[in-house]
């Protein structure tokens, strides 16, 4: 039996440097990241083996080395590599990711701003 599970990540909050502005690129700065990971799971949950999924400390690893690998200047990037990371673990079908700075337009009345991608085998 095949079945679709979903992980998701909600609000983490990571510091990384990341911008193409001067200022961004001297100081690092705040990131929220969502992400919905679809799995590809065959498996009927009849017990509680983790290795039958994806372990959720991965998904937060994969992005917390991705945002302490250097500079990025565009959000796109960051998430292009990052979904494509994801998508190396055999159990991964499809990632969305958002990620958004809310700091960078302070003078702005907007929450944050920021960039979405969608990847799927």
């Amino acid at each position: 039996m095949r079945s679709t599970v979903s992980i998701i990540l909600s609000e983490f909050e990571i510091e990384m440097s990341i911008g193409v502005y001067d200022f961004e690129k001297k100081d690092r700065q705040r990131v929220i990241i969502d992400a919905h990971i679809g799995l590809n799971i065959h498996s009927d949950f009849h017990n509680d083996d983790l290795q039958e999924t994806l372990n959720y400390e991965e998904v937060i690893k994969v992005f917390e080395e991705m945002a302490s690998n250097g500079h990025y200047d565009l959000l796109e990037r960051f998430i292009h590599q990052s979904a494509h990371r994801l998508l190396k673990h055999p159990e991964v079908e499809s990632v969305r990711i958002k990620v958004c700075k809310p700091d960078i337009f302070k003078d702005k009345s907007l929450k944050s701003i920021g960039v979405e991608f969608y990847l799927e085998r």
